[in-house]
């Protein structure tokens, strides 16, 4: 059988180009079509689909749960997280400076890769401290020596961010030039 083909023959029926693209369909119409498709087959295939239906609808109430579940844990951990964006977003208005031990950092110990010694691990090391030192230079020049904030901080942390590096277009920077505070 041909779909949406003319045939000669009486006996075949004619099937409407749109069951080959059930999409296109209103959903009133998609379901009907499918309710009637599933009353076609045999006893024991319409038991095996009613089946999968109970066990769809049981996986669709656990997902649900699952991500109430996680809009809570997010919630909750929102309401951590913004003392530390109101802190963030003060330093880098140049609302507040640091305090001494907020200004303070340490390096956490890297941890050694397989097979990478330290001599290897050393010039790596050496190798990103240029390219920062580098950056730093460039940046220093267009930081007045009294300024306030951080002038172009979120733009900095787009571009030299490696997943966020690639969203930034270059009518996004004049934007991003300005922000002081980023949520998610």
């Amino acid at each position: 059988m041909t779909t949406g083909a003319k045939t000669e023959s009486a006996s075949e029926c004619e099937v409407p180009d749109f069951v080959d693209a059930p999409g296109y369909l209103d959903p009133f119409s998609r379901r009907y079509m499918m309710k009637q498709f599933i009353q076609s087959l045999p006893e024991a295939a319409q038991q095996r689909v009613n089946a999968l239906k109970h066990l769809q609808v049981e996986y669709t109430k656990l997902e649900a749960k699952f991500f109430e579940e996680v809009y809570q844990l997010e919630c909750k951990y929102q309401q951590l997280y913004q003392p530390i964006v109101d802190r963030r977003k003060e330093i880098v208005s140049g609302k507040a400076d640091p305090t001494p031990e907020e200004a303070a950092w340490v390096d956490p110990p890297r941890k050694k890769e397989d097979g990478e010694d330290e001599e290897e691990q050393e010039e790596e090391d050496d190798e990103i401290n240029e390219k920062l030192k580098k950056m730093a230079l460039n940046y220093h020049k267009e930081l007045p020596a009294n300024g306030q904030g951080i002038p172009n901080f979120w733009l900095m942390v787009f571009k030299n961010t490696e997943a966020l590096a690639e969203l930034v277009h270059p009518h996004d920077e004049p934007v991003l030039d300005f922000a002081i505070a980023t949520n998610m």
